[in-house]
C-alpha cells in the first residue's frame, strides 16, 4: 500500500530494514553465545559448592576451608568475567542498534521532506507512508514520535496551569486562579515561585499539589460545569481536606457531576441521576 502512495519514499524505507534486521540479529547471536558459557561457568562454581556442603564435615576436619573458599572464589571469577563481558556487549549492541534506527528513521524524515520540498509528495501521502510501512514491521511510529517529541517539552508550573485553555492567558489569571485553588500559597513558597520545573509526569509535586493545580486549570477555562473523577482519591485526611476546601470555591455557580457524595455534600442542590433519570434529589 505503501508503494502506492509514494513509492519513492517507500523504496527508500524498504531498502534500509535490512540493516536493522542485520544488527538486531548480529546482537542476539553473539548474546546468546555468551549466555551459554556463562550457563557452563555457573553450573561449575555450583557444582563445586554443593560438594563442599554435602562434606563439610570433611572439610572441616582437615581445615581445608580456606581452600575451599580459594577454589569458589576461583569458580565464580568465571562466570563474573562472561557476566561482565555480556553487560558490555549488550549495552554496545542494544546502543547501536537504537542508533542504527534513530539514524534510518531521521534520514526516512529528512528524504520524506525531499520530496514534499520538491512536490513529489504531499505531507499527508509522506505520513502514510511512514505509518504503513512501520505498522507492517511491528513498530509503533507514534509513540516514537511522541517520546522524542516530549524530550524536548520541560513544563513549569506557569505553563502547567493554562495548559488546554483557549487564548491567551497572562500571568494575573494564572495567580488569581491559583489563589482560588488554594494552590498560590504552596507555589509561593517554592524558591522559584512560578518558574520550577514539574518533572516528568509532575513527578516533584505531591498528590494533593497535583489535584489542586488540576483545579486551578479548571478555574482558569471558567467551565459552567465540572466533571469530577475521584478528585480526592488516594490523598491522606489533611490533603483531602485542602483539595476539598478549593472545590468548594471552584464548585459555586457551577454544576458539578460526581459519583463522591462527599465532594458535593455543601451544594445547594443535589440530585441522583440513573440511567440518565433523576431518582432523588
Amino acid at each position: 500500500m505503501g508503494l502506492f502512495i509514494a513509492w519513492r519514499l517507500a523504496i527508500v524505507m524498504i531498502v534500509l530494514q535490512p540493516l536493522i534486521i542485520l544488527s538486531i540479529y548480529t546482537q542476539i547471536t553473539i548474546l546468546k553465545r555468551m549466555f551459554e558459557k556463562a550457563i557452563i561457568a555457573q553450573q561449575d562454581s555450583s557444582k563445586l559448592a554443593a560438594e563442599a556442603v554435602s562434606n563439610h564435615r570433611t572439610i572441616t576436619a582437615f581445615s581445608s576451608q580456606d581452600q575451599i573458599l580459594k577454589m569458589l572464589q576461583k569458580a565464580h571469577e568465571g562466570p563474573r568475567k562472561e557476566i561482565v563481558r555480556q553487560s558490555w556487549l549488550a549495552g554496545l549492541g542494544l546502543g547501536s542498534a537504537q542508533l542504527l534506527t534513530s539514524c534510518i528513521m531521521a534520514f526516512d524524515f529528512w528524504y520524506g521532506g525531499e520530496l514534499i520540498r520538491q512536490g513529489y509528495i504531499t505531507t499527508k501521502a509522506f505520513i502514510e507512508t511512514l505509518l504503513i510501512l512501520t505498522a507492517a514491521k511491528g513498530l509503533n511510529l507514534m509513540n516514537l514520535m511522541v517520546t522524542l517529541l516530549r524530550k524536548f517539552q520541560h513544563y513549569f508550573l506557569r505553563e502547567n496551569i493554562p495548559y488546554g485553555a483557549s487564548g491567551k492567558t497572562d500571568a494575573s489569571e494564572i495567580i488569581e486562579a491559583a489563589k482560588a485553588a488554594n494552590t498560590h500559597d504552596f507555589i509561593a513558597d517554592l524558591v522559584d515561585g512560578y518558574n520550577p520545573w514539574c518533572g516528568d509526569r509532575d513527578v516533584q509535586l505531591a498528590g494533593d499539589q497535583k489535584q489542586r493545580i488540576a483545579i486551578a486549570r479548571a478555574i482558569l477555562r471558567k467551565p459552567t460545569m465540572l466533571l469530577l473523577d475521584e478528585a480526592t482519591s488516594a490523598l491522606d485526611s489533611e490533603s483531602e481536606k485542602v483539595v476539598q476546601e478549593a472545590l468548594d470555591q471552584v464548585m459555586e455557580r457551577r454544576t458539578s457531576v460526581t459519583h463522591r457524595l462527599s465532594t458535593i455534600q455543601d451544594c445547594d442542590l443535589i440530585a441522583v441521576l440513573d440511567k440518565g433519570k433523576v431518582v432523588e434529589k
